[in-house]
């Protein structure tokens, strides 16, 4: 058996990045993929000072800051994504892939999305 590759660390918190994708966000903003617990807590940190939960506060949740810069995670997602795969980035070039598969923020378009799966394999 060869020896396992290193993985690498959460930039916000410095634990090793779990494998299972479901359980890491890439944040198009920075171009960091960070774990989902720091994703939650920093949603959970926008909630902090609301009573309730309600609609308003269903919309922070969905809308919170990128745990690692702080900026708007969801403005500009798709041209953010592709700046980064134009530079070799991977992880952008699966979200782009995952973006034109499901028709969210761009025009679906199937062979668009299979070539940026593409991409990303070779990347």
């Amino acid at each position: 058996f060869s020896p396992l590759e290193e993985r690498e660390d959460c930039p916000v918190c410095f634990v090793t990045l779990p494998l299972a994708s479901d359980d890491l966000e890439f944040n198009a903003c920075c171009g960091q993929v960070v774990c989902k617990a720091c994703s939650f807590l920093q949603s959970v940190h926008e909630l902090k000072n609301m009573a309730t939960i309600d609609d308003r506060s269903m919309k922070i949740l969905e809308n919170s800051p990128c745990a690692f810069c702080r900026s708007d995670r969801w403005q500009n997602f798709s041209d953010k994504c592709e700046r980064l795969a134009d530079k070799g980035n991977a992880e952008a070039m699966v979200a782009l892939a995952h973006e034109y598969l499901s028709g969210h923020h761009v025009t679906k378009d199937e062979l668009s999305a299979l070539g940026w799966c593409v991409s990303a394999a070779e990347a």
